[in-house]
């Protein structure tokens, strides 16, 4: 065999190397793009559920508020008039 002989059969035999380990890594990183997309999934979901806690305490802290200035303002009127 000559050189270049030897030559073109590394290079192929390390191409098909090449091949096989791109594949593998193909398959490595969408098995772990597929549970990150999984866990983000949950994740949303825990933000979803805060979120709607949040949102329900500041409706109650915002009709609290509410209530407040109403009782106040009534207050006020009731010294006013007397």
């Amino acid at each position: 065999m000559s050189n270049i002989e030897l030559l073109s059969s590394s290079a192929s035999i390390s191409s098909l190397v090449l091949a096989v380990v791109a594949i593998w890594l193909a398959f490595i990183f969408f098995k772990m793009s597929f549970d990150l997309a999984a866990r983000t999934t949950e994740a949303a979901k825990g933000i979803s559920a805060n979120v709607e806690k949040l949102e329900n305490l500041f409706d109650k802290l915002y009709a609290d508020t509410l209530s407040m200035m109403h009782e106040t303002v009534t207050d006020m009127r009731q010294h006013i008039i007397i």
